[in-house]
């Protein structure tokens, strides 16, 4: 009986390291198959500055540029229901954050 149990372990053990393993193989291939699949845009790509507010619990809704293309603006919301912001960036990533309100009350 001992044997028995042993021997299902065993492959037990080898069927799980297997299934691990496929998925392992599998995550990484996607993550290097996507730089292929989508060399275009990789190749094209251009960082033009950091996005602002992602160290407090920012999260971002939209981005646009000012009519004269000198400063960046992205909105969005904070995660603790705190009031919404509007990020203002430059290309050099030098940036600031108005809390939206609406009738002086918080805008979330």
């Amino acid at each position: 009986m001992k044997k028995v149990l042993k021997i299902i372990s065993r492959v037990l053990l080898i069927f799980v390291i297997s299934i691990a393993s496929l998925f392992a193989v599998l995550f990484v291939g996607l993550n290097v198959g996507k730089f292929i699949i989508y060399s275009d845009y990789y190749s094209i790509k251009e960082d033009i500055c950091e996005n602002p507010g992602l160290d407090d619990d920012f999260v971002c809704q939209g981005i646009a540029l000012t009519d004269n293309n000198e400063k960046i603006i992205v909105s969005g919301y904070m995660k603790d229901k705190s009031h919404s912001r509007l990020y203002v960036t430059d290309f050099e990533s030098n940036s600031y954050y108005v809390s939206l309100t609406k009738n002086n009350k918080k805008w979330t």
